[in-house]
Formats: structure tokens, sequence, C-alpha cells
């Protein structure tokens, strides 16, 4: 964690299934749910768990189907008068805890920098090529 980050969240289901199928006690998954709480999350979490893989849980209360599951829980009370239902909420969270776990780990994280800098220099970027060059 912190080191690559994948949001999971906007992948077609088969895709969403190989990353899972390839994450490792290694790794470090951040959950969202919230009240609602989508089956395949909640099956998420618990095959997650089955594979020893740590999690982090955000969601409405220590109750929720994927608390159990979480390493590590937080909550967020959407329950409140004040509560603003946003995913950037969640998103800023989740980004927070990616940039703490890649500064608690600077030499692999600038390794990684270096790696994904010689990829964009030998690829080069998102230009589009003329006719006839």
């Amino acid at each position: 964690m912190g080191l690559e980050a994948l949001d999971l969240s906007n992948l077609s289901r088969a895709l969403y299934n190989n990353y899972l199928a390839h994450a490792t006690p290694e790794d470090c998954a951040i959950i969202f749910s919230v009240p609602g709480y989508a089956k395949h999350i909640v099956n998420t979490a618990r095959y997650l768990d089955k594979k020893k893989i740590p999690q982090i849980a955000v969601t409405d209360q220590r109750t929720s189907p994927i608390a159990a599951y979480g390493t590590t829980v937080f909550t967020c009370n959407n329950h409140d008068l004040f509560f603003y239902n946003s995913v950037m909420g969640y998103m800023s969270v989740a980004n927070a805890l990616i940039y703490f776990a890649a500064m608690d780990n600077p030499e692999e994280t600038n390794k990684r920098r270096g790696r994904l800098s010689e990829v964009r220099s030998a690829i080069g970027s998102t230009d589009f090529v003329k006719d006839g060059l």
C-alpha cells in the first residue's frame, strides 16, 4: 500500500476479479461501504480476509458487514444532519492513507517513481501521431 494504488471501483467485473486474484498479504485494501452495503463489496472483504490480506474498512458503523473483516476500521457517521454524502470524503481518506504509507518507505517509493519515469520516457505522452509520421 502506498507504493501502488488502484481504484477498482470503475473497472469491469473481469478486471476487478483479476486484481483480487493476484492480491497477496503484502498488499492492503481500502474498502468503503455505506448503508445499502453492496453485496459484492461485502463478498470482496470476506474473500480478502480468507486470503489474509490486510484491509482498512471505512464505513458508517462498527456493526456494518465489512467492519468484521477490517484489520483497521474507520467509521463516519453518515446519519448526522451535517453529513455531506459525497465520494470525495472517502477518496480524501484513501489519498491520505496512501500518501503516508508512501512516505513511510521513501526508498521503495522513489524506486517505483524512477521506473514510472523510465516507462513514460520510453512510451511518450498521449499525443497523437500525425498523418505520415
